[in-house]
């Protein structure tokens, strides 16, 4: 039952805020943390950024019920935010940062990705084109962006600085997380359904061409590659992290994530802290990624938390 609402009621409820926050024109909210000296409408359809956002390392948390972006800093227990971006923003769930501080959003309620160069609140990049409801996005070193589409059962991948995907891969159904290497291929996050066994596959540069890496767990979810070449996959039915080294198909080790659901997560750039973005709890977690011990979370001024990405940004697995 529980397992249904993760993956087919989430979705309607998703929809239901997206529609929710058209009929606000915008689909954004002010946030009670803006600042005073910020007029409520700038605030409300830009977003805003403190000082601090110039010298802090960041944290991007998706609020999809608040239609916006939150950003928060680094490495401190339950801050207050510190900015926020709600300019082309409506109902995200996955985000991404490249190594460049771009900033990658997957909009539920208005089927785009939209980028926000650092230091920016406002879109540089709006994709659209046969984007329809994504969960997920990620990037790689040249700028290829990838597009996941859970209820589409599709991702899409767009070459560097094209509004048009080239490729769309339709064997991997239900895709949630997606991951580059280095070497610029893609890794995906998958599930069967009836009941729902995640798998993760390895695809082809812009290709359509991916082969199962012998994974099978419970429902995938967020996914991320070490500097080790391991896999880190969020299994939503189980509430662990598995951590898989290259070539394994049992995890090694697990972060156990009780009472929660990791639907999507980050490494810091020196892969010493683990953020992820609890749905369940409305909240993101931080958990020391040797040991698996959480030691923080971010809950201030969330109202829910669905995706989680880090500026700077872990480096590209081997």
């Amino acid at each position: 039952m529980q397992q249904n609402r993760r993956a087919i009621g989430a979705l309607i409820a998703l929809a239901a805020a997206a529609l929710a926050g058209c009929a606000g024109g915008s689909g954004s909210q002010s946030s009670p943390a803006s600042p005073a000296a910020l007029p409520a409408l700038s605030a409300a359809r830009y977003g805003w950024l403190s000082p601090a956002t110039l010298t802090q390392k960041l944290v991007y948390v998706s609020d999809n019920t608040a239609n916006a972006i939150e950003i928060y800093p680094a490495g401190k227990n339950n801050p207050s935010p510190i900015g926020q971006i709600t300019d082309g923003i409506s109902a995200p769930l996955g985000n991404f940062v490249d190594e460049k501080g771009t900033l990658y959003v997957a909009n539920h309620g208005n089927s785009t990705v939209t980028e926000y160069p650092a230091g920016s609140t406002t879109p540089s990049v709006t994709l659209s084109t046969n984007i329809n409801g994504p969960i997920s996005v990620a990037a790689d070193s040249a700028g290829d962006v990838a597009v996941g589409e859970f209820a589409q059962q599709e991702i899409l991948e767009f070459p560097a600085g094209s509004s048009s995907p080239s490729v769309t891969i339709t064997l991997l159904t239900y895709p949630e997380g997606l991951a580059f290497d280095k070497l610029r291929h893609l890794y995906a996050a998958w599930n069967e359904n009836s009941p729902f066994v995640g798998h993760v596959s390895k695809c082809a540069r812009m290709r359509a061409v991916c082969v199962d890496q012998g994974i099978a767990e419970g429902q995938s979810a967020g996914l991320t590659i070490d500097l080790a070449g391991d896999l880190v996959l969020g299994d939503q039915t189980n509430h662990v992290i598995n951590v898989y080294p290259p070539h394994a198909t049992k995890p090694s080790r697990t972060i156990s994530v009780p009472g929660g659901d990791p639907v999507k997560f980050a490494l810091d750039k020196r892969e010493k802290k683990l953020y992820v973005a609890d749905y369940l709890n409305d909240q993101v977690e931080i958990y020391d990624y040797a040991t698996g011990t959480q030691f923080g979370t971010i809950s201030s001024g969330l109202q829910s938390a669905w995706g989680v990405s880090l500026s700077p940004a872990a480096k590209y697995g081997p």
